[in-house]
């Protein structure tokens, strides 16, 4: 069995957490586990390869990769995932793995206004408010000095998504993989802390 503690701040998840875990053949992964709830977690991957179109489809996969990134090295509220203690470098060798299930491969592109600016139909777009600072910002702080053509911002993998049958099928392998990570003989109740949302 597969048991998620979920609560908001001060709401009394960890008091749950401490009086569950004092049973018998109940296994506790002592980190929380943002993977679904957070900000460009696999929540937000899942409503945009649902309904979003392929451009967003294949910015929400770049920005999960990155988040992903994040929590094998150093994790949010808790240990890294790729730590000993956690996934101990399987975490992101299988994300790796269900990011090329869920696309078609990635070309290297600037993402949204990147291209737009770099293309340089940007000021075409009517900004009456701010204009003067726009200019600024735009000719000193994202273009390199070196060439008018280079940016601060590197090129980034733009993805292209399969359909949407497809992730959920892979989604669910992914988490599936995940939790039996931990599983042993020995343990009748798995528990997680904040590995799914509230709602």
């Amino acid at each position: 069995m597969i048991l998620s503690v979920t609560g908001y701040f001060n709401t009394g998840a960890s008091a749950v957490v401490c009086y569950i875990k004092e049973f018998d053949k109940v296994k506790y992964i002592n980190s929380e586990i943002h993977l679904l709830m957070n900000n460009s977690g696999l929540d937000e991957l899942n409503y945009k390869m649902k309904r979003g179109n392929m451009i967003l489809s294949g910015i929400a996969i770049s920005k999960f990769l990155k988040l992903a990134k994040i929590l094998s090295k150093d994790g949010i509220y808790g240990k890294p995932f790729d730590s000993p203690e956690m996934w101990n470098g399987y975490f992101f060798k299988r994300t790796c793995e269900f990011i090329d299930k869920i696309s078609n491969g990635y070309i290297d592109n600037f993402i949204e206004f990147n291209k737009i600016e770099y293309n340089e139909q940007f000021e075409k777009v009517d900004i009456k408010l701010l204009i003067n600072l726009k200019r600024f910002f735009y000719k000193y702080i994202l273009r390199k000095k070196k060439s008018k053509k280079e940016f601060i911002f590197e090129k980034t993998k733009m993805y292209f998504r399969k359909d949407y049958k497809t992730y959920l099928i892979e989604q669910k392998r992914y988490l599936s993989d995940l939790v039996k990570y931990f599983d042993d003989n020995n343990t009748e109740i798995l528990m997680f802390t904040h590995l799914l949302p509230v709602n």
